[in-house]
């Protein structure tokens, strides 16, 4: 390894510093208002138009002779005068026409704000209304329908269990006759939501290929029908249609490929090292589900119901990412067991377990101390918090804190945190970073939660902590200084996690207060038929978000400490499998997002998200059927001599 020079090693460390008040004065100028802008604008303009008429009134003999000026009778003795006095004039109207131009410009934006405000307004008020219409219709419906139907339709809501939410399920879709929906009279008919007949031959072709006993045979059919969305059968239509189950013909499908791929994976004949080469393709090709934590402040403990529901089944996924208040709760699967998690996480008393440490002060609290420091709360406290919540041993005070590789080593999950850069347009590092044992092994939980939270105006933007070699805890510097919310670059990090982690299928869990009135009811209810107000609810959504988009593009978006929102709303916020849990209206506005959750908060929390997981479970485990069952087969495989 090459020594660095003493006189390399000063330059070094002067640019640095240097690069550091770059930093610090530009930042000062990232909080600007387009008032303050305008102000500074003007005042240039006016400036230049003082110096540019002292100049001429500095020479009075110059306006005594331009008095007397005769141009036609003196052009040669009066022409150096009139060339002075039309530069003067010229720079003064170039002056003024821009600083005209820059008061033009803001008085467009001001009006175009105005438009995007009042239409803004109108499309909520319209949405409320369609809504509050649709309502009325699901609580009396336009048709007749029978009193038992009525009733355990009224039940299904009020389920105990998913057990029970199940059965409620099964019950109404006999009342409905969903067999029907499920299989018409017992024949393949035509399809509009997938390739039936094509489907039909790939089961025949599957099931002749193993009864006949081909190996190579079998490979072949097989590698042609595992593909995502294989002739449309993932269509999230066909699985939120009924309660329970789906069309036969899928079902049969995904059947067949299991036993497929079983039949490979116990061929005698086959080598051991042609079966690994064929699952590692396929599993490549293939790909695996994540699910994605949003954010969302003190709702993100909404999460636990659903992945407590989804543990339950055995359907949670090892790739799992979390931003800002779902950071928390990916902190910890990424450093608990399932045994830990159903003892002292997933429970309605893992807020307040620990008295002296909290996640939000009291309201009063946080509003003092946004009076003396600008934000609500405070860094060190928080901190405090999660170093508490994500060491080892967990009862009693932590001696050490996981990092990423040792949450990984315990745990298996490819668990991912995001943060985003805190000085945006000043550093030409990354916007954005995912945190996780590949990326940024050395980087601590805690730390990576403390960061992923720090919402502008909530909390000021943190350096990231990780071990270093010698077992010291130590900055993060290699990619940045300060980072701030995760929420602001990436919400939901689709393209990182599939780059990464070859993810194909996204499980959202979705509680961003500002984001759940912005999505249509479509990913609840895709399966209804098209009716007025369902289509104007969809317009009316995506004029929302146009105009929020409109907003940013314009600049108008407010910037708290150079951060602009606007990317908030540029971002998606919806996955292959989106779950939304019911708000209150307390929770609807925001509030309880900074509020410490209490006993009774948790168990409605996890309550709820378990709630809004049920009626997802089937789809998920159709899903993540192949993939689990090309895992088990590499298990297999590897247990073979």
């Amino acid at each position: 390894m090459t020594a660095v020079s003493p006189a390399t090693w000063q330059r070094l460390e002067s640019y640095r510093r240097l690069n550091h008040q770059r930093r610090g004065s530009f930042s000062d100028t990232l909080s600007d208002t387009p008032r303050q802008k305008a102000q500074f604008w003007l005042n240039r303009g006016l400036d230049c138009a003082a110096v540019l008429c002292a100049i001429v009134w500095s020479q009075p003999q110059f306006w005594q002779s331009s008095l007397q000026l005769h141009i036609w009778s003196a052009p040669i003795a009066y022409g150096p005068r009139l060339v002075t006095w039309s530069s003067v004039v010229v720079v003064s109207s170039i002056v003024f026409l821009l600083v005209a131009a820059r008061w033009i410009q803001y008085g467009m934006k001001v009006v175009l704000a105005i438009y995007q405000l009042i239409r803004i307004a109108a499309s909520c008020a319209a949405l409320g209304v369609v809504r509050l219409v649709e309502s009325i219709q699901l609580a009396m419906p336009t048709r007749r329908i029978q009193a038992e139907l009525r009733q355990v339709q009224m039940a299904l809501p009020q389920a105990t269990s998913y057990a029970e939410y199940q059965q409620l399920g099964e019950i109404v879709d006999v009342l409905q006759n969903a067999q029907a929906w499920k299989e018409p009279r017992g024949k393949i008919v035509a399809e509009t939501l997938f390739d039936a007949g094509n489907l039909a031959e790939n089961i025949m072709a599957l099931t002749t290929a193993v009864e006949t006993q081909n190996v190579e045979e079998v490979m072949f059919v097989a590698s042609g029908c595992l593909k995502r969305n294989k002739l449309g059968i993932d269509t999230d239509r066909l699985h939120l249609h009924c309660h329970t189950g789906t069309k036969r013909l899928i079902a049969l499908f995904q059947q067949q490929v299991v036993a497929a791929l079983k039949f490979i994976a116990h061929a005698p004949d086959l080598p051991k090292a042609d079966k690994l080469a064929f699952f590692n393709k396929i599993h490549r090709s293939y790909g695996q589900s994540a699910l994605l934590l949003s954010g969302g402040g003190a709702l993100g403990m909404m999460h636990m119901g659903v992945v407590k529901s989804m543990l339950k089944e055995e359907l949670l996924p090892t790739v799992i990412s979390g931003s800002s208040g779902g950071s928390i709760l990916a902190g910890m699967l990424a450093c608990k067991t399932v045994e830990e998690l159903k003892a002292d996480i997933l429970v309605d008393h893992v807020s307040t377990i620990f008295p002296a440490f909290r996640w939000f002060p009291p309201l009063w609290e946080q509003l003092q101390h946004f009076w003396r420091e600008g934000v609500l709360m405070d860094c060190a406290q928080f901190e405090a918090t999660t170093q508490r919540y994500y060491g080892t041993p967990y009862h009693t005070e932590p001696t050490e804190w996981f990092t990423f590789q040792d949450a990984f080593e315990k745990t298996g999950r490819h668990v991912s945190i995001t943060v985003s850069a805190s000085e945006m347009g000043v550093s030409t590092g990354p916007r954005k970073l995912l945190l996780n044992h590949i990326h940024t092994p050395n980087v601590l939980i805690w730390s990576a939660v403390a960061v992923s939270c720090s919402l502008p105006g909530i909390m000021k933007g943190k350096t990231l902590m990780a071990r270093d070699a010698n077992g010291k805890i130590v900055p993060y510097l290699s990619l940045g200084d300060k980072w701030v919310d995760g929420s602001l670059q990436h919400d939901l990090p689709f393209e990182t996690l599939g780059t990464c982690f070859n993810v194909t299928n996204f499980i959202v869990s979705q509680v961003n207060p500002h984001i759940v009135p912005l999505l249509s009811r479509d990913v609840n209810r895709p399966h209804e038929r098209v009716s007025g107000c369902k289509t104007l609810e969809q317009y009316l959504v995506a004029d929302l978000r146009h105009r929020m988009a409109m907003l940013g593009h314009l600049g108008l978006f407010p910037s708290i400490h150079g951060q602009p929102f606007s990317q908030m709303f540029k971002q998606s916020f919806i996955g292959n499998v989106t779950i939304v849990p019911q708000f209150s209206w307390l929770e609807a506005i925001g509030l309880k997002a900074i509020t410490n959750p209490t006993r009774a908060d948790m168990s409605r929390y996890i309550r709820v998200g378990e709630e809004a997981t049920w009626p997802k479970l089937n789809y998920i485990r159709h899903l993540s059927q192949v993939e689990k069952c090309l895992a088990e087969c590499l298990r297999i495989i590897d247990e073979q001599g």
